[in-house]
């Protein structure tokens, strides 16, 4: 069992808060899959899998695979059949029903239960727990676009959508060494857009107001991105995305899009060759990564979070983040367990 510090708030879980299909499926259920907690008991098999033990902090992946089919013996255990929700071994942090088991399989609570085969990683002392909580986007950008997109020094990347995995995607792109790393929005992102200036965009653009596509060849001298990727969730942005994209280009979707996307340019495809990347999540080695980066502070990634709300005002943070006039808001938002946001972070020093 863990004690809940800081959980992060992603957009999925907004999806699932307003409601849909898919959250009728897996209702009731607590919410929150970017945790951190401090290990209030640990078992045996914890303490020899991540060397962790009681007054741990850890910050915990969402994925909980079985570890024994072809798929995570590939190293694939992100894909593994348990972590997704149609199969009857569906199991997985901010996912699961209180139904099953202990019924703690939530960030957005006092306490986290900590299956046998969690995956933990041990959060550094320097490192604040509201800052470690953003490991999960970090991670995220450091995949898609250092690993699956083979984005090398000097290669120009465009990012579409400025949530917290596109300025996680800023963020890797920069380490990495592009050239142009080119951030789309809209005019209502205002706040998340100068945050990526601030993680190292040299152009943060605005798809309501400005001729994005004409400034995108403008910064590449008329070749396009080497790198585009979408994380944005919307099969609109997914359809736009191989439009930025120069002849062999690799083009990345993410952000969970849901629905075909009847506009999909197969033309350019074809004519140009594109490798066409479909991801979900990261890799342990990754969070790992994360952890190190903000360790470093080469980024002030805590720009990248809003101020911690206290678990009690989760429900009204929810509500308000999926409303209509919410879309201009900070990029990331914290829960902590309160009673007090600074109460919370001196307990994590302890």
């Amino acid at each position: 069992m863990g004690r809940v510090l800081a959980a992060g708030v992603c957009g999925s879980d907004l999806s699932l808060f307003r409601g849909g299909p898919i959250a009728e499926r897996l209702w009731p259920l607590v919410l929150g899959h970017e945790t951190v907690v401090r290990v209030d008991a640990s078992s045996h098999v914890l303490a020899e899998r991540w060397g962790v033990g009681v007054g741990d902090r850890v910050f915990v992946e969402e994925f909980i695979p079985c570890g024994w089919c072809q798929t995570c013996r590939s190293g694939n255990y992100r894909v593994c059949p348990r972590t997704d929700f149609r199969s009857e071994r569906f199991v997985r942090y901010g996912r699961t029903s209180l139904d099953s088991g202990p019924g703690l399989w939530g960030g957005f609570a006092e306490y986290l239960y900590l299956h046998p085969d969690a995956r933990l990683h041990p959060v550094p002392d320097s490192v604040e727990s509201q800052v470690a909580a953003l490991a999960t986007p970090i991670a995220n950008g450091l995949r898609w676009v250092r690993t699956v997109a083979d984005t090398q020094p000097a290669d120009n990347v465009v990012v579409l959508g400025p949530g917290a995995h596109g300025l996680g995607c800023v963020a890797a792109a920069r380490q990495v060494g592009a050239h142009e790393v080119i951030v789309i929005g809209r005019s209502s992102d205002g706040q998340r857009l100068d945050v990526a200036t601030a993680l190292g965009a040299t152009a943060a653009l605005r798809i309501d107001h400005d001729d994005v596509l004409a400034e995108v060849h403008r910064r590449t001298a008329g070749r396009g991105a080497d790198v585009v990727v979408d994380a944005t969730g919307s099969a609109e942005a997914a359809s736009l995305a191989p439009r930025f994209a120069a002849r062999s280009g690799r083009v990345v979707l993410a952000g969970g899009t849901t629905g075909p996307a009847d506009d999909f340019p197969v033309d350019l495809v074809t004519s140009r060759e594109l490798s066409i990347l479909g991801v979900r999540g990261h890799d342990g080695y990754d969070i790992a990564r994360a952890l190190r980066l903000i360790e470093a502070k080469t980024a002030d990634f805590s720009l990248m979070s809003a101020p911690a709300t206290v678990l009690s005002e989760g429900a009204a943070l929810l509500t308000d983040l999926c409303a209509d006039d919410a879309t201009g808001h900070a990029p990331h938002h914290v829960l902590v367990p309160g009673p007090e946001p600074a109460d919370a972070d001196r307990d994590v020093e302890e």
